[in-house]
């Protein structure tokens, strides 16, 4: 790929870190019962009403934050795979093309969650519950489907990324096994999921951004210049 299409992606990937932020923000206008990251999970911060069930009910005033973050963040991943498809079919062919698929539902599935947030007409076997979960599991899961992937497509051209895409969807594959394990531990167990991705765009995509920069500055200024 060109010197500006690697910048692109390498901003794109690390364009994710922002949903740690924007999870941040919202939690920092919860009411009711102290938020607990890790025992609540992500989904908490989108409700739109108030829950929890107790004397005092839970609140995320500011889910409008994190909702439309998801929304963001599917839309990114789409960016980042159009940007980055050239890479992935170089590296691996059609191996490269499913991780492309593969990143185009874990990005509808982050973008889903936003669109069918939690409320209290998402109760168990109601439509909304069943759209937020289906959303949520290609969300998560396909998050770590992607590590797996990238494993894979990466590990000729570039291993590195491709190790810590192994061992990251290693964490993520704990993380979601957790879940369903430990449910006091939900909100850790999810995160762990959930950031694992997350965690090897921000790596990478800040790798993108200096290697260029680099590259350029050995050629010299005419480097620079150039389109």
């Amino acid at each position: 790929m060109s010197a500006a299409r690697t910048r692109v992606l390498g901003l794109l990937l690390l364009l994710s870190g922002a949903f740690v932020v924007a999870e941040v923000v919202t939690a920092s206008a919860w009411t009711g019962p102290a938020y607990s990251w890790t025992g609540t999970v992500i989904s908490e911060l989108g409700r739109t009403d108030c829950g929890g069930g107790g004397a005092v009910p839970a609140c995320s005033p500011w889910h409008g934050v994190i909702n439309a973050m998801m929304l963001a963040q599917g839309a990114r991943v789409v960016l980042a795979v159009a940007v980055g498809l050239p890479l992935l079919r170089g590296a691996a062919g059609r191996l490269g093309v499913l991780t492309a698929g593969a990143a185009l539902v874990y990005g509808a599935g982050i973008a889903g969650v936003g669109l069918a947030p939690l409320s209290d007409a998402a109760v168990a076997g109601s439509p909304e519950a069943l759209r937020h979960g289906v959303a949520a599991l290609l969300a998560i899961g396909g998050g770590v489907l992607v590590l797996v992937l990238l494993a894979a497509t990466l590990r000729r051209d570039h291993p590195g990324a491709a190790l810590l895409a192994a061992v990251l969807a290693v964490a993520g594959t704990a993380g979601g096994a957790g879940f369903a394990v430990l449910p006091d531990l939900q909100g850790l167990t999810e995160r762990v999921a959930v950031y694992a991705p997350i965690a090897w765009q921000v790596v990478v995509g800040s790798v993108l951004l200096v290697v260029p920069a680099r590259a350029a500055s050995r050629r010299g200024p005419r480097a620079v210049a150039a389109p």
